[in-house]
C-alpha cells in the first residue's frame, strides 16, 4: 500500500511538472517591434517626406507608391493611397496604382472594380495611351481571375498564371 501511495505522488508531481512546462511554453515572450518598411532606401524616405509635406502632390504620391511596389510592399502602397485626398485618388494614374496594389494584395474583385473605374475615367477625360492599354490588359486579367474563381492569386499561383495566359491571348483579323 505504501508503494502505491508513493507511485501516485510521483505521478502527481510528474503531471504537475508537465502542466507547468505546458503553461510556460504558451506564455508569450516580449515581441520585437514590427517596423513597416524596414529595409527601404533613402529615396523612399525622401518620397514619404514629400508626400507628408504636400499630400496633394500627385507626382510625389505616384513615385512613392511605385517605390513601395518596387520594394514588394503593397500594404504600404495601399496605406499611402488610402491617406491621399479623395480628388487625388480619382486621378486615373493614381486609381490605376490602386487597382495594381489591390491585385498584389490578393483582392481581385476590388481590383476589378477599381480598374473598371480607371477605364471609365479614361473614357471621360482621356488618358495616356500607355496607361489605358495597361489598364485594359489588367482588367482582362482580373476578369479571367474572377471567371476562374481565383480568390487570391497569391494562394493559387497556377490558376493565376492560367488567367494571365488567357488574358494575353489576342487575335487579329484582317478584313479584305
Amino acid at each position: 500500500m505504501a508503494w502505491m501511495t508513493m507511485d501516485s505522488r510521483v505521478i502527481g508531481v510528474g503531471v504537475l511538472v508537465t502542466l507547468l512546462v505546458c503553461f510556460m511554453s504558451l506564455a508569450r515572450t516580449p515581441a520585437r517591434a514590427i517596423v513597416a518598411g524596414q529595409g527601404l532606401d533613402q529615396r523612399v524616405a525622401e518620397l514619404e517626406a514629400a508626400v507628408g509635406s504636400d499630400p496633394h502632390d500627385a507626382v510625389a504620391l505616384h513615385a512613392l507608391v511605385e517605390a513601395y511596389l518596387a520594394h514588394h510592399a503593397p500594404g504600404l502602397a495601399q496605406a499611402a493611397l488610402d491617406r491621399a485626398p479623395a480628388a487625388l485618388r480619382r486621378a486615373p494614374s493614381i486609381a490605376d496604382q490602386r487597382a495594381r496594389t489591390l491585385s498584389l494584395l490578393g483582392h481581385p474583385q476590388l481590383a476589378f472594380a477599381a480598374q473598371s473605374a480607371v477605364l471609365a475615367e479614361c473614357s471621360r477625360q482621356g488618358c495616356d495611351p500607355t496607361l489605358e492599354g495597361r489598364a485594359r490588359y489588367r482588367l482582362e486579367w482580373l476578369r479571367q481571375l474572377l471567371e476562374l474563381d481565383v480568390g487570391d492569386p497569391r494562394l493559387e499561383p497556377e490558376r493565376a498564371q492560367l488567367a494571365y495566359r488567357l488574358a494575353s491571348r489576342s487575335v487579329q483579323l484582317e478584313v479584305h
